[in-house]
């Protein structure tokens, strides 16, 4: 198998994993604010925790983050979702 098939086999527990641990983690530290680098997965695991239990969330866009967007379109609902600032 190719390291790229690999690793879009990877993502979905990958972001099951960092969801689960960012609710876990949230809960036991009461956060306040989520930072997320990165649209996907941790923008999109950091809106959903954030709209959860109500905190600010902010996402940092690296340059792979663009790039990724711009190619495939279909991920930009993801995009627009994971990108939000939700109540700073």
């Amino acid at each position: 198998m190719k390291r790229s098939q690999l690793a879009k086999l990877e993502l979905f527990p990958l972001f099951l994993s960092e969801l689960f641990w960012a609710f876990k983690i949230t809960r036991k530290e009461k956060v306040d604010l989520i930072h997320s680098h990165w649209l996907i997965p941790s923008g999109l695991v950091g809106s959903i925790v954030s709209g959860f239990f109500g905190i600010s969330h902010i996402t940092t866009a690296h340059a792979g983050d663009v790039f990724t967007m711009e190619k495939l379109k279909f991920l930009r609902p993801i995009w627009n979702l994971s990108s939000k600032i939700h109540k700073l």
